[in-house]
């Protein structure tokens, strides 16, 4: 079953890389309910515009054929989640043995009540997710407005934010192909706790482009909510190693370098304040930094606790005179 899953999350992010020429971004298995992302790309210039992506792979979900559709059922527990998510989502269904995925949005006006628990949708076994595909995408997004979009990012990253405020690190581990005019990398995300040391993986995208954009744009645009510094303790042993190749003096009998702490310190504050702590073969550098909460971020938890747990009368729209 594991690998049947495994197969139908790698078939759909062959289509969303290779067809539709977005972006594929895999969650991790705590993420309840969503199996990836998938960013709307306009000539492989990422837009910031996310649809959250359902993934359910095996002839089993294909058995309920009834002419121009197939039919999926669900609990009402996953619907629930699905339609108060922050982002607008899609279920595919991945058909291992003709290796096609078709796919429907989920929404007010697709889905059918059977019961208080139970609910379905008719897939169109003709909506199949292919190049074709990209204009209805596109049209789903589009109904989010930048304002939205934004709002959707940092409702997104509130774990993250909050594990922060709990006293634990979260920090990104980001390589850079320099070489690629593509903007290739590659990004983790990881809450660290400071007592234990244990890393819990929550993001983890292997593969991701953001062309023409510098390392530091992209940190900004990431992560609004953070302020970023290099995790200090981490590039410790790299910075001392660089340092003493480049500048000790190597004592051959005892095997180390020696050199002195205060050029080492002199050194050390000319470098930038986010820079790599290695690069490899000259093609990749490596970064990771720890992200602390700012304004932005600070003002947003204020907000979602407000807008959680406070009580107050909402307006309509149709209340307010223009």
């Amino acid at each position: 079953m594991i690998q049947t899953e495994r197969i139908g999350v790698n078939a759909v992010e062959r289509i969303v890389l290779e067809e539709l020429n977005c972006f594929f971004r895999e969650q991790p298995v705590s993420d309840y309910g969503i199996d990836a992302h998938i960013e709307i790309c306009n000539a492989k210039e990422p837009t910031g515009k996310l649809i959250g992506v359902q993934i359910k792979a095996g002839t089993s979900y294909f058995k309920e054929d009834i002419g121009e559709y197939i039919v999926f059922r669900d609990k009402q527990r996953h619907l629930e989640y699905w339609l108060k998510h922050s982002l607008p989502v899609i279920i595919v269904l991945y058909n291992p043995e003709t290796k096609e995925c078709i796919w429907e949005h989920i929404n007010e006006s697709t889905i059918v009540m059977i019961n208080k628990s139970n609910w379905k949708i008719n897939i169109p076994k003709n909506k199949v997710l292919s190049k074709s595909s990209l204009n209805a995408l596109k049209a789903i997004t589009n109904k989010t407005t930048e304002y939205k979009g934004r709002f959707q990012t940092l409702a997104l990253a509130k774990p993250w934010m909050q594990a922060i405020k709990q006293g634990n690190n979260v920090v990104v581990e980001y390589a850079d192909w320099v070489n690629k005019s593509s903007g290739k990398s590659s990004i983790t995300i990881k809450i660290i706790d400071p007592n234990t040391l244990e890393e819990k993986v929550v993001l983890d995208w292997n593969v991701a482009y953001f062309p023409m954009q510098i390392y530091e744009d992209i940190l900004k645009r990431l992560f609004p909510w953070a302020d970023v510094e290099i995790d200090e303790e981490f590039y410790y042993e790299y910075d001392r190693q660089t340092f003493s190749e480049n500048f000790g003096i190597y004592d051959k009998e005892d095997d180390i370098y020696h050199y002195d702490d205060e050029d080492y310190l002199e050194w050390k504050n000319r470098l930038p304040k986010i820079r790599p702590y290695e690069n490899i073969a000259g093609e990749v550098d490596y970064y990771r930094v720890k992200l602390n909460i700012n304004e932005i971020g600070t003002i947003f938890l204020k907000l979602d606790e407000y807008l959680e747990n406070t009580s107050s009368y909402i307006l309509n729209k149709d209340d307010i005179i223009e």
